[in-house]
């Protein structure tokens, strides 16, 4: 823990809201959209850990995909919308293959 418990705790209420209110409806979240949210706030850094540390326990879990992509970019999806997300990922393969 950095000594800032309140402020990693508020990171971890952000992985949940947005798990609650994005993920478990089928919003693909992007890490970095994210982390612009949060630099924001004060005491940015343990709000960032708590983040990190929630969204690491719902990965391990299984119910939260991390997609990694070039470039460092990383997406977060629900194991109910992977195949959706899978389908997006190969339509807009197809069309910049053309």
């Amino acid at each position: 823990m950095f000594g800032f418990p309140k402020s990693e705790l508020k990171g971890y209420k952000i992985a949940d809201e947005y798990l609650e209110h994005g993920l478990r409806l089928g919003a693909f979240v992007k890490l970095s959209k994210v982390i612009g949210y949060i630099k924001l706030m004060p005491l940015s850094k343990a709000v960032e850990y708590g983040f990190y540390k929630r969204m690491n326990e719902l990965v391990k879990s299984g119910e939260i995909t991390c997609y990694n992509f070039q470039g460092g970019e990383q997406v977060f999806v629900h194991q109910d919308y992977k195949e959706a997300f899978q389908r997006v990922l190969t339509s807009s393969s197809n069309k910049t293959k053309k």
